[in-house]
């Protein structure tokens, strides 16, 4: 899975993902499309909100070549 997929999961929009952390739309969007990467507090904040692990979230961003 990835962010988008854990957020529409909870049937999330970005701009509702953005509100919970007080942070953009493009934020998260960015996140999304693999441009960048929430800062550790802020992961930990996803953590809750999708509630899932550190493993289940960043596992597809980890694969051993």
């Amino acid at each position: 899975m990835n962010f988008k997929e854990f957020r529409l999961n909870k049937k999330l929009t970005q701009s509702n993902v953005a509100k919970l952390l007080n942070l953009s739309r493009s934020c998260v969007a960015m996140w999304e499309a693999g441009k960048s990467k929430p800062r550790t507090d802020t992961l930990i904040k996803l953590l809750e909100i999708y509630d899932c692990t550190i493993d289940d979230l960043i596992q597809p961003y980890t694969k051993i070549a």
